[in-house]
């Protein structure tokens, strides 16, 4: 049980850090993505093309 549920602190830091903990925090969900996306291949749910077909679709 958390006593504290509306802790409101007030942390100050650089511009720097603060780029680099968002920086940090895109890379993660970026790389939990990778993960989902390795997962749902090895779970045969993945999709074929070949690369005419991709080319066609860019059309």
């Amino acid at each position: 049980m958390n006593s504290h549920p509306h802790n409101q602190n007030l942390i100050v830091i650089s511009e720097a850090e603060h780029c680099e903990l968002e920086k940090s925090r895109r890379n993660a969900e970026y790389l939990a993505k990778l993960e989902h996306s390795m997962q749902q291949f090895k779970e045969g749910k993945g999709v074929a093309k070949t690369m005419d077909e991709l080319l066609n679709m860019e059309k």
